[in-house]
């Protein structure tokens, strides 16, 4: 499968992960009156799968998919056994540039990437999730890999931001990338569920501001570049609830 490289930011308040949490649901620990209030804010053209979603959140109807590695040390030896088949590829890495600038950038060496750049690190709640992303079973299951914590290289502040990242670790390349922010709020997480024989990717996000969650999801859409086909991925809900 060809990957087109993109970057897709998600608007968020202030996130993390906490470290180690695992949830059996999306929503627990957030009370049903809650989810009886969810409001559906939704993409162009996403209304029925949304609107079917949300019925399936709310009866609990999926199921959450667990990583086949989630460790807090990216030097652990169980995600070392995929970081090593790509030495030169650092998965917790990821470099930003203006805009007007990007082209340019993506022309220059690393060192210099690095330079012109603002450098961020994923440091904590490192996962690899092995899933048919692209629902094609003919190409085989694709590697999505998961960190959280980013910290900014120059400066050393840390900013409540995760990523997701679609890895074909046979070609050493990644793509694909959806990035989002998971806050201190106990009851927000980010991960992967599968919903009516496809993958989606969730954040579950609280706004002290607005004293309210945001539940965004995200799935990969294939695309046509060329005579070649390619994909992304791209949100297609956005909930929102009031905290109890």
């Amino acid at each position: 499968m060809r990957i087109k490289i993109l970057v897709f930011l998600v608007v968020v308040f202030s996130l993390s992960i906490p470290n180690g949490f695992c949830a059996n649901s999306i929503t627990d620990n957030v009370i049903a009156t809650g989810l009886d209030n969810m409001v559906l804010a939704y993409w162009p053209g996403t209304k029925q799968v949304c609107d079917s979603m949300l019925e399936g959140i709310k009866a609990n109807n999926y199921l959450i998919v667990e990583p086949i590695v989630r460790v807090d040390d990216y030097q652990n030896s169980a995600l070392k056994v995929y970081t090593d088949k790509c030495p030169n590829l650092s998965l917790n890495k990821d470099v930003f540039f203006d805009h007007r600038i990007y082209d340019y950038a993506m022309t220059l060496p690393e060192k210099e990437q690095d330079e012109l750049g603002i450098v961020r690190y994923q440091t904590k709640d490192f996962r690899i999730y092995h899933i048919d992303l692209d629902g094609d079973p003919e190409n085989g299951k694709e590697f999505v890999y998961y960190g959280a914590g980013e910290q900014i290289a120059w400066s050393g502040e840390f900013i409540d931001t995760s990523r997701f990242k679609l890895v074909d670790f046979s070609l050493c390349k990644e793509g694909g990338f959806y990035s989002t922010g998971i806050s201190l709020d106990e009851n927000s997480r980010s991960g992967i569920i599968s919903y009516n024989n496809t993958y989606y990717i969730y954040a579950l996000d609280y706004s002290k501001h607005e004293n309210m969650f945001f539940l965004r999801i995200a799935r990969w859409e294939k695309r046509w570049s060329g005579w070649s086909e390619t994909g992304e991925l791209l949100g297609v809900c956005r909930f929102k609830l009031n905290k109890p």
